[in-house]
């Protein structure tokens, strides 16, 4: 997390030491520019309305801009790890943050339809020390 100038313009998440969590496109500015009414010369980001200074930030992700998510995330069916399967309807992008979210509902109830980051959709999870990931496509 050194440089944060590798952030700029991409669509981040940022979690600062108190555990609030942040999503938008990053602007990172270089130490002492423009701070002056925060009276303090430190690297850092802004993101959306937020400046957080480099020494309030925890861990930074960047997240799959909506077109990534398009390509990796075709609709369809798609198995669970554990084992129910979901239609993807479609990708969205997030009023506020733009962060690609999938549009999806459960195959095995009728309860609606759901949104899920498009970043966790894609994420590979370790339980009791194998490795999955979270939803599988089922080729039709």
């Amino acid at each position: 997390m050194t440089d944060l100038f590798s952030y700029e313009d991409k669509l981040v998440r940022v979690t600062d030491q108190e555990g609030r969590k942040i999503t938008g496109i990053a602007v990172s500015f270089p130490s002492g520019y423009g701070l002056h009414e925060y009276n303090r010369e430190e690297e850092g980001l802004q993101v959306g309305e937020y400046v957080l200074f480099q020494s309030q930030i925890k861990q930074i992700e960047c997240l799959p801009t909506y077109e990534e998510a398009v390509e990796s995330i075709r609709p369809g069916r798609y198995r669970h790890f554990k084992g129910k399967e979901y239609e993807v309807i479609g990708i969205a992008r997030h009023s506020e943050t733009e962060e690609a979210m999938v549009v999806y509902r459960p195959l095995y109830t009728d309860r609606g339809l759901w949104v899920r980051p498009a970043s966790m959709w894609n994420e590979e999870i370790e339980r009791e020390g194998k490795t999955f990931r979270r939803f599988e496509r089922i080729e039709d």
